[in-house]
C-alpha cells in the first residue's frame, strides 16, 4: 500500500480516547457470553440492554467483542463507533469518527 494511503487512512479513522460524560448512561457491567450489559441510567434505574437496543437516545448497541461493547452514534461527520470497556469499576471508552483531510498552511506556504 502507497505511503500516502495509509496516511489518508490514518486521517480519516482516527481514534480517541472519549470522557465518559458523553455517556449519559453508566455502564456497570459487560457480559461478552451472554452478549448483554447493565447499565444505570441517570435517573438511578437498572437496565438490561442487549445488542441492538438503545443505551443513550442517540448511541445504539451493535456488537459485542470479548469484554467490550461497541456502541455506534451520530457524529460531525457520520457515524461515530464507541469501544468500551469496563475493569475496577471504571468506564474505558475509545471512539473512532470519521474526520475529513485538512488543509494545513505553514508561514503562507501553499496558498
Amino acid at each position: 500500500m502507497k505511503p500516502t494511503a495509509l496516511t489518508f487512512i490514518f486521517l480519516l479513522f482516527t481514534a480517541t480516547t472519549v470522557s465518559a460524560t458523553n455517556l449519559n448512561t453508566r455502564i456497570l457491567k459487560i457480559s461478552g457470553e451472554e452478549q448483554a450489559v447493565v447499565v444505570k441510567t441517570t435517573d438511578g434505574t437498572l437496565k438490561l440492554l442487549k445488542a441492538g437496543d438503545r443505551i443513550d437516545t442517540d448511541k445504539q448497541i451493535i456488537a459485542f467483542e470479548g469484554d467490550h461493547v461497541v456502541l455506534e452514534g451520530p457524529g460531525e461527520w457520520g457515524t461515530v463507533r464507541y469501544v468500551v470497556d469496563v475493569s475496577a469499576g471504571q468506564m474505558h471508552i475509545s471512539s473512532m469518527a470519521r474526520r475529513p483531510m485538512e488543509k494545513h498552511t505553514f508561514g503562507g506556504v501553499g496558498k
